[in-house]
């Protein structure tokens, strides 16, 4: 141990030094204060373990999707009404897959003529809110004709149905990637027909609390005419939005 006050050695056992008579217990808090501040530079590998955690739950939420993926695509229906509303966040994911891939296979179209931005982001961001708009349309109809359901438990099995159109906005999304364009967006349009289905099979795949309530027609009826509505509004939306980008591009026509 070396002394604080001239820096010369001490034994371990000595409390004051020999030469100029500092105290052993200053020596002493002055290492631990160094020993104290060791572990600020160690601190920075939190960041670190706090990433590892990040990635680690990112691999299980996509292992668990990718069989509960490979389930729906298998037994759509069956799979869906198996699911209750803990599998919501499977839902999510299958509304954001099928709304980017969607919206890119359009946008490898009209790339020429609009922004990334507002061909390919905007786009994706409104057919996000428009399935989530559904989802609370088909609650509040199931709750009408006096069926047991919750919002997540709709949007867990919505997301179940809604796999199979996704897997085909992919697969015309890997056909635009190779220059396929015109055949990629005709398998993202063939998805687009497979959406009403997904709503019918949403609200079969659950059943009444009891008698009472609203006929099951007429809640078809009232279901298609809410989302008919929803989807009028986002479709025109985006027409205007896109509209309006290519023609201010000919600001000199």
């Amino acid at each position: 141990m070396f002394c604080s006050g001239c820096g010369s050695q001490m034994a371990d056992h000595t409390k004051f030094c020999g030469k100029c008579g500092t105290a052993a217990e200053v020596q002493a808090a002055s290492n631990e204060t160094a020993a104290a501040s060791e572990p600020v530079q160690a601190g920075t590998s939190g960041n670190d373990i706090k990433d590892n955690v990040y990635v680690k739950q990112g691999k299980e939420v996509g292992s668990m999707y990718l069989a509960f993926a490979l389930a729906a695509i298998k037994a759509p229906f069956t799979t869906a009404k198996q699911t209750d509303e803990t599998g919501f966040v499977n839902g999510i994911i299958s509304i954001l897959l099928f709304s980017v891939f969607y919206s890119l296979t359009s946008y490898n179209l009209i790339g020429s003529f609009v922004s990334f931005w507002e061909g390919a982001i905007v786009p994706a961001f409104l057919l996000t809110v428009t399935f989530f708009l559904f989802a609370g349309v088909m609650t509040l109809v199931l709750k009408l004709m006096n069926v047991g359901a919750t919002y997540k438990n709709v949007l867990a099995r919505y997301g179940a149905l809604l796999v199979f159109p996704g897997a085909l906005a992919m697969f015309g999304f890997v056909l635009a990637l190779l220059s396929l364009n015109f055949l990629g967006v005709f398998i993202a349009l063939m998805s687009v027909v497979f959406i009403p289905l997904t709503f019918f099979g949403t609200m079969f795949s659950f059943e009444r609390k009891g008698p009472g309530g609203l006929d099951a027609f007429y809640g078809i009826v009232l279901t298609n005419v809410l989302i008919m509505i929803i989807s009028i509004l986002t479709l025109a939306s985006m027409v205007q939005r896109m509209i309006e980008e290519i023609t201010s591009s000919f600001w000199f026509l």
